[in-house]
């Protein structure tokens, strides 16, 4: 006990007399450019969605749009299929690609929820926009109507994928219309 006492006293002596070597500096160590620099940031892992099949899914860079990135299902065996390109991804009056954060599939694998534009709230990003995509159509609908960018919930696709619900501004909605759209 007594051992680590005198190491906490000596950092924090060492700290207090400005004795830490300057962040920037890339043969130091310090406490600042621990926690202060993305020098020891790691990559995150890819967003995987695992099908029932075994096959998985993952957001790759598009071959069409330089912005946008393609959910492609990978099999076993490492064969691709293009599951939803970025050029479907594209909503009305906007000349980009949506940003893809998060996406989930229907049991059927025909309706994709997908997630972005997010903000953060506390800890963690919880807010933002939810579109759903019916691969079958072809078709992309904003979820939420006329409510404010990046202001939506906890969206999820019903089991059946036959509803979606989500919250928004302390209201829980439970809708038909964006799927069957």
């Amino acid at each position: 006990m007594r051992h680590a006492f005198v190491s906490v006293l000596f950092l924090y002596t060492t700290l207090a007399f400005g004795q830490t070597p300057p962040a920037n500096d890339p043969t130091k160590l310090s406490l600042d450019r621990i926690f202060n620099t993305d020098d020891f940031k790691g990559q995150s892992a890819p967003n995987i969605q695992w099908l029932k099949n075994g096959a998985h899914t993952l957001l790759a860079p598009s071959k069409e749009i330089k912005e946008g990135k393609d959910i492609v299902r990978i099999d076993a065996d490492g064969k691709r299929e293009i599951l939803v390109p970025a050029t479907k991804l594209i909503p009305e009056k906007v000349q980009k690609p949506l940003v893809i954060e998060g996406y989930y599939f229907s049991t059927d694998s025909d309706i994709v929820l997908i997630y972005t534009n997010s903000v953060k709230v506390w800890r963690r990003n919880t807010r933002g926009d939810y579109y759903t995509f019916r691969r079958s159509t072809g078709k992309l609908v904003k979820l939420g109507g006329s409510a404010k960018s990046s202001t939506l919930m906890f969206a999820k696709l019903a089991p059946d994928g036959k509803q979606v619900g989500f919250v928004n501004e302390n209201n829980i909605y439970s809708i038909l219309q964006a799927i069957d759209a």
